[in-house]
């Protein structure tokens, strides 16, 4: 993937980030914190329920707003996985 693609990708997902944050009440998915525009952990991002490192594809439908900070944690976890963590009190970093 060349840097034009690269860029084009980075732009998709921002728009894709919008739109499923729009769809979700202006909250991520995971904590279920508002998002904060402009603010370093509550910006929403994109994020892929199955990563594409685990077969997950590159799509909207595979797709939901988390805030930074979730989605820095979350890592190559499924969302099905990252959620089951944090209801069994794996997330003490939030605290």
């Amino acid at each position: 993937m060349d840097a034009r693609e690269r860029i084009a990708q980075r732009k998709q997902r921002r728009v894709w980030a919008k739109l499923h944050a729009k769809r979700q009440g202006g909250r991520c998915l995971y904590c279920r914190t508002p998002f904060v525009h402009g603010h370093p952990d509550l910006f929403p991002t994109f994020d892929h329920k199955v990563p594409t490192t685990r077969g997950g594809a590159e799509t909207f439908e595979n797709g939901c707003a988390c805030c930074h900070l979730c989605n820095s944690h979350k890592g190559d976890m499924t969302a099905a996985e990252f959620i089951d963590s944090r209801t069994r009190g794996a997330a003490e970093w939030r605290t």
